[in-house]
């Protein structure tokens, strides 16, 4: 059986490659399916404002995860959802090798050719961090 991870910020992107996996589960049989939800790690002094942005991050991720449950959810489609806290390509990279992963399902967000120019595409940054073939859906 094939092992999928899909990053979900919520964007409609994101929503779009999730249709992506659950159509391809419905027509080539079951999917493993990993969605991962990422969050910048809080970087502050102090061990209490850390611990409590922390724990801000960590439900927004879960809040995140509302909206993937739900498209799943709708379609009777099984997956499993993890979060994690840091950069997104380096967490996708660990959660593919932690999970088994054979495939990255993920969005692209259309940056400008400007913006992709100065800061590089997440896209780009999962491409080159993980081992497995990276399906970008539009």
């Amino acid at each position: 059986m094939r092992s999928v991870l899909i990053p979900f910020d919520g964007s409609e992107s994101a929503r779009r490659a999730i249709k992506y996996a659950i159509d391809f589960a419905k027509e080539y049989g079951r999917l493993n399916i990993h969605v991962l939800n990422v969050q910048e790690e809080p970087v502050v002094y102090g061990d209490y404002l850390t611990a409590s942005l922390r724990s801000a991050a960590l439900r927004a991720a879960e809040e995140m995860l509302i909206k993937a449950r739900e498209q799943f959810d709708a379609v009777n489609v099984p997956f499993e959802a993890h979060i994690a806290l840091g950069g997104v390509a380096e967490e996708v990279a660990k959660a593919v090798a932690a999970h088994g992963c054979d495939t990255v399902i993920m969005g692209t967000r259309g940056m400008g050719a400007m913006s992709n120019l100065l800061m590089g595409s997440v896209a780009t940054r999962v491409v080159h961090a993980v081992p497995v073939p990276v399906l970008l859906v539009k």
